[in-house]
């Protein structure tokens, strides 16, 4: 079932604001196994996308779609929104850095070190 995020009017700054605004990881969070379409309002420098406005979310890739087909192009939005793209993902946890990278890496690296006991240290070279 797809979930379309119902129009709000613009504000005073001109930031259209359809849908929630939130960082990805909450959507993410909240959106888990299903595709999210998100307006983005917010990028890290070195990572991409940071936050937006959820516009639609479905289990459905091709619900999606059928939304972005009815968008504005970024020929439409350039006037008012030069800045802004949309981002379609599919919302499951992601590590990018930090404290969470660090202990996924540790973690990754013990699971291995003990995988290669179990299987004998001339099994995996």
């Amino acid at each position: 079932m797809l979930h379309r995020a119902p129009d709000q009017p613009q504000t005073a700054d001109h930031d259209r604001v359809a849908g929630e605004l939130m960082s990805v990881e909450d959507a993410i969070a909240r959106y888990r196994d299903e595709w999210v379409l998100m307006d983005i309002a917010d990028w890290h420098e070195r990572h991409g996308p940071k936050g937006g406005y959820v516009l639609a979310h479905s289990a459905r890739r091709d619900a999606i779609t059928d939304v972005v087909v009815t968008l504005p192009t970024r020929e439409e939005r350039s006037r008012t929104f030069p800045d802004r793209m949309y981002y379609v993902f599919y919302a499951v946890p992601r590590i990018t850095f930090g404290p969470t990278y660090e202990a996924a890496v540790t973690k990754f690296i013990a699971d291995f070190e003990a995988m290669k006991k179990e299987q004998g240290a001339g099994a995996i070279r």
